[in-house]
């Protein structure tokens, strides 16, 4: 026997259990002194089914060694008040009595050899965690009542969760059974569960959980969004991280930050990776990573992961409540939904319809972007006779009265929760009463017991019955949040030792439940509608002191976390009312713009700057919570918006008498209403310079005057004072090398290197370029490489150009940033439209503007646009031609004036196309006395120009048009590379039409050959067509012939081209593409018009 024991008592004392007393063949243990726990049934559990492991274990060796044949035990389990005393004196052996242990005694003798059977209390404690399985009532020596028992089972693979029995969803089932089955079967799958709250989208979740273990495991994480989370980057997909790395939210910050490093490393990541994924998780902040550098080697880390993860084997990515989502997650989700085509992985996400929420633009984004993954299940309302089959299933047994059921009915309006909610609510008013065998009652008087009028009313209703003590610590923890830990409620709820009594009733009654253990207890509300409806019962200032203790706490228990709890406790601070807020927010917002998550930064600096004024805070506070602010509206293109908040900051400045941070307002409406954006004002813009330099001066601050300077580059720039503008520009990088402004200085070096009178300075740019880069400065490393490849493109390096182009589109999509994706689009339009791609340049100058429209980026949407529409025009499209003229036009004199020559440009070929000669030259005319600040914008109006000249018969103006643009002894003529085979074009015409063949051969030649080199199949077909003329007049039939033949080849290329976007074939059926392919000579359709 006393091996015997020696098994059994082990066990007790492994989970900090007592051995009271061996009595005989029996063994009496306790749980909860002289050490107490607060999860002591869960422990006495546990140890009951080791022991019943040891005694098997052991009765094997006993028969093996001895010929025993049988050894079995019986345990009893029982929670309750004993009275305890140390019986020897010395504190080996305790005494235990009371009623407790003799039902303890009387469950032990009931239960078969083997079993382990438990009380009703004990039960209560134990079913979340524990399979159990009743066995009836058991009449108890000295007690009136019969007491339930319970066999314990063991335990449950993963907590139990309160589920509504699944009705009237066999549709959606069986979506998510196929889903499962096709990423068993190695294709990876996106499924949505799209619905209201309380229609099943948790519960239907369960049950993809449920299938996903029958069919064999494997990979399964989950996270959840919270309505507090919202405005934490990455808090969404931080859960699944710290989960897969086994740790916990509550856990000491060394903790968490060891696990999480060491979770990394057996994911083969290299330690710059585990730095930057520490920064994600708000565990460190590495100053050599941030903004878009940072943005994007975090979603370059969490792609690794998913790969290494799946592999080897399929499995599951669940996020639910995703319509609380923080919308950095969300952009980084989209990213990951694309390994769904290489992975067998199921991503599995559920959201209300909320169309304001990140979920809803995730939603649009991956309908878009992955049709062929994508299946949406929308979860409707239950109809009348599905909500009739669930509300027997919650109360078998039960005949309803009619009044009460169809009263029942319709309160629930379908919705699964909320008629289970009236349920409980009609059981706790005793309405209905459940019986021991399971099955349900009506009392009498159920039909006048009043059904809510509403979910909210029905919760409210239930709190309303707690009793005053539960009721506040459910108060208290709805403060906290939708998921909340044992020490922060504990310091918020002050029950003094109460806590666990009052969370068992809360869990008792169904509103909370444990979700964790590990390293601290955890719980949830049911559902968010409990949480919400806790909250509203709490008077208002009752409410601003749980706001501040909550906050309080927070900052104290994660002061070592400070940075990733700053948004939280930032937000509990701002309901509070309390000044700390404005700090934390501020906080949170840089930490968010150091991951790039605008959106989320903009959200902490907005209310921390209207908390910073209403709590008078100084100067040092407001200045740069107004320049972050402003910066964060000029990311997202709401440059109206951050035009009027630096407007707001210079008057705030003026008001107290703060010049510097005067000057840095004024420095950034100079910037904000120079550059092309849709506030562009150059009026005014040069009259806030006048005002304010001679101020910085005098100051002498080097960052503001450098800022300055740099807005009058702009302005001089963009007001055709070139010179002026290289010299600001000067003054503003020396200055801001001085103050060592490394970004201001790439931003002034990037735009310098447009200013060489069209010339692309490759020295500035590459700086510019290398800064940006070096800074992790993403957004602006995109503008430099698109600048680069404009200035590519205008001395006809169409290679490199597309090259750098393409470079900035891949960062611009990494990042989601629409102004640049718009600017790189505008250069390879250029590329595709000369090269005769003509689909490929539509396809992307279109989507340039379209993004163009999202950033305020205006330059896209006037100049390009207008060549877009010449585009349109030469595939014989000429109403979408239109359309874009006439945007263009409206735009460009509204807010680019300047550029209304570039499309002027475009109407002089539309006009010349209508065959409208005269309209043309008034056309003309208008352009010549204005400019168009882009090469490209350039080249194209004086070619328009002089095609009209050469309509109107004016050879000798055309030739001598065209011998003003001829190349410079260095070729760099800044309107004449790109355009070099057109203008060698127009004089062969114009020599054709005045019977210069030699002179037309030279012209036309030389221009064949500039335009292979580019590839430039948009002028080819047309230098060929002409050139089989010269060659026919200078009797060369044999090469004429072959003109011919190319044209006719280039100009099917182009058809072919123009498949994609359906032009096809209305671009053969153009008069001059008809007699290109008939070979036709060209001047049969020439027509001069005097």
């Amino acid at each position: 026997m006393r091996g015997a024991f020696g098994v059994l008592t082990g066990a007790v004392e492994r989970y900090d259990g007592t051995v009271a007393r061996v009595m005989g063949d029996a063994v009496l243990a306790y749980f909860g002194a002289p050490k107490a726990h607060e999860d002591d049934a869960e422990r006495a559990a546990l140890a009951a089914l080791e022991m019943r492991l040891n005694a098997a274990t052991y009765a094997e060796r006993l028969r093996a060694e001895r010929g025993i044949a049988e050894l079995a035990i019986r345990i009893g389990i029982n929670t309750g008040l004993a009275v305890l005393g140390d019986g020897t004196g010395r504190g080996i052996e305790y005494t235990a009595m009371g009623d407790a242990v003799n039902v303890a005694a009387r469950l032990q003798s009931a239960a078969s050899p083997g079993s382990i059977v438990v009380g009703d209390e004990t039960r209560k404690q134990l079913e979340a965690f524990f399979e159990l399985r009743p066995l009836g009532s058991l009449e108890v020596k000295g007690r009136t009542a019969a007491v339930p028992a319970f066999e314990l089972l063991g335990r449950r693979a993963a907590a139990q969760r309160t589920t509504v029995p699944i009705v009237g969803r066999d549709r959606e089932l069986a979506i998510l059974r196929e889903a499962v089955a096709d990423v068993r079967g190695g294709r990876g799958r996106i499924v949505a569960l799209v619905g209201d709250a309380g229609v099943g989208k948790s519960r239907l979740i369960d049950e993809v959980r449920s299938a996903w273990a029958t069919a064999g495991g494997g990979p399964w994480s989950e996270a959840r969004g919270q309505s507090y989370g919202s405005g934490q980057p990455y808090h969404l997909l931080r859960q699944q991280i710290l989960s897969a790395c086994g740790a916990t939210d509550d856990e000491p910050a060394a903790s968490v930050r060891a696990k999480v490093a060491t979770g990394l490393a057996r994911a083969e990541l290299e330690p710059n990776s585990v730095a930057a994924m520490l920064v994600m998780l708000g565990m460190s902040d590495d100053a050599a990573l941030t903004g878009e550098a940072l943005r994007n080697e975090i979603a370059r880390i969490n792609e690794a992961l998913v790969r290494r993860r799946f592999r080897d084997e399929p499995g599951v990515n669940v996020f639910d409540d995703l319509h609380w989502s923080d919308p950095t997650s969300v952009d980084l989700l989209l990213k990951l939904f694309a390994l769904a085509d290489e992975l067998p992985v199921l991503f599995l996400v559920a959201f209300r319809p909320d169309r304001q929420s990140p979920a809803w633009r995730l939603r649009q984004q991956a309908e878009t972007d992955f049709p062929h993954l994508w299946t949406e299940v929308t979860l409707d309302r239950l109809s009348d006779a599905e909500s009739e089959a669930l509300l027997g299933e919650l109360v078998p047994g039960a005949t309803l009265p009619d009044g009460l059921r169809r009263r029942i009915l319709e309160k629930a309006e379908g919705n699964p929760l909320f008629l289970e909610e009236i349920v409980r609510a009609l059981a706790d008013a005793q309405a209905l009463v459940r019986s021991e065998d399971g099955t349900w009652r009506v009392t009498e008087g159920a039909v006048d017991v009043p059904v809510p009028e509403s979910v909210h009313a029905l919760i409210a209703a239930r709190i309303d019955r707690l009793d005053e003590p539960a009721r506040q610590t459910l108060q208290a923890a709805s403060v906290i949040g939708r998921t909340f830990g044992y020490r922060v409620l504990q310091r918020v709820a002050e029950l003094n030792g109460q806590l666990d009594k009052q969370l068992s009733t809360l869990q008792r009654v169904e509103l909370v439940r444990e979700v964790g253990r590990d390293p601290e207890r955890r719980f949830a509300f049911r559902h968010p509608l409990t949480q919400d409806a806790a909250y509203r019962t709490i008077l208002q200032r009752r409410r601003h002191d749980l706001h501040r203790k909550v906050g309080e706490t927070l900052a104290e228990l994660y002061a070592d976390r400070r940075d990733e709890y700053a948004g939280e406790i930032g937000a509990h601070f701002a309901e509070a009312g309390d000044p700390r807020a404005v700090e934390f927010l501020r906080q949170a917002g840089d930490r968010a713009m150091r991951l790039h998550a605008v959106e989320d930064a903009l959200a902490h600096y907005t209310r921390a700057l209207d908390l910073a004024r209403k709590a008078g805070a100084d100067d040092a506070m407001l200045e740069p919570l107004f320049s972050a602010k402003g910066r964060a509206h000029e990311l997202r293109g709401e440059f109206d918006q951050a035009a009027a908040l630096y407007e707001e900051m210079e008057r705030v400045a003026r008001e107290r008498g703060d010049v510097p941070m005067e000057l840095q307002a004024v420095a950034r409406r100079v910037i904000v209403h120079g550059a092309p954006t849709s506030v562009r004002d150059l009026p005014k813009a040069q009259d806030l310079l006048e005002r304010a330099l001679p101020k910085a001066r005098e100051l002498g601050d080097r960052a503001t005057l450098a800022r300055l300077e740099w807005g009058h580059l702009m302005v001089a720039a963009w007001s055709d004072r070139l010179d002026e503008a290289r010299g600001a520009g000067a003054e503003a990088a020396a200055l801001a090398r001085q103050a060592g402004e490394r970004e201001l200085l790439a931003f002034v070096l990037n735009d310098l290197s447009r200013m060489q009178e069209g010339r692309y300075d490759a020295a500035f740019g590459g700086e510019a370029a290398t800064l940006f880069r070096e800074l992790g400065n993403l957004v602006m490393l995109t503008d430099a490489l698109s600048t680069a490849a404009m200035g590519r493109l205008t001395v006809g390096e169409y290679d490199s150009a597309l090259a750098a182009a393409l470079e900035a589109r891949e960062i611009a999509d990494r990042i989601g940033n629409p102004w640049a994706r718009s600017y790189s689009g505008m250069v390879r339009g250029y590329v595709h439209f000369d090269r005769g791609e003509w689909g490929t340049a539509i396809e992307v100058w279109e989507d340039a503007i379209r993004y163009g429209e999202k950033a305020g980026f205006l330059v896209v949407r006037v100049g390009p646009r207008a060549d877009l529409a010449t585009l349109y025009h030469s595939a014989g499209a000429p109403e979408k031609a239109e359309e874009h003229l006439r945007a263009a036009r409206e735009l460009g004199e509204r807010a680019l004036p300047d550029q209304l020559g570039w499309v002027i440009s475009a109407e002089i070929r539309a006009a010349l196309a209508r065959g409208d000669v005269r309209e043309a030259r008034r056309l003309a005319d208008d352009a010549l006395t204005r400019s168009a600040r882009t090469p490209t914008g350039g080249g194209f109006i004086d070619l328009a120009v002089a095609d009209v000249e050469l309509a109107e018969g004016r050879t000798d103006a055309a030739i001598a048009r065209a011998a003003s643009h001829a190349a410079e002894p260095d070729g760099s003529h800044p309107r004449s590379k790109a355009f070099e085979a057109d203008w060698d074009l127009l004089v062969g015409k114009a020599q054709l039409l005045r019977d210069d063949l030699d002179a037309a051969n030279v012209a036309l030649a030389r221009g064949v050959e500039r335009a292979r080199v580019r590839g430039a199949r948009r002028v080819l077909w047309l230098l060929a067509r002409v050139w089989a003329d010269v060659a026919e007049a200078r009797g060369d039939t044999a090469f004429a012939r072959s003109q011919r033949d190319e044209a006719r080849a280039h100009a099917s290329a182009i058809a072919a081209s123009l498949a994609s976007v359906g032009l096809a074939d209305r671009f053969r059926a153009l008069p001059e593409v008809r007699a290109t392919v008939k070979g036709r000579p060209w001047r049969e359709g020439v027509v001069v018009t005097p």
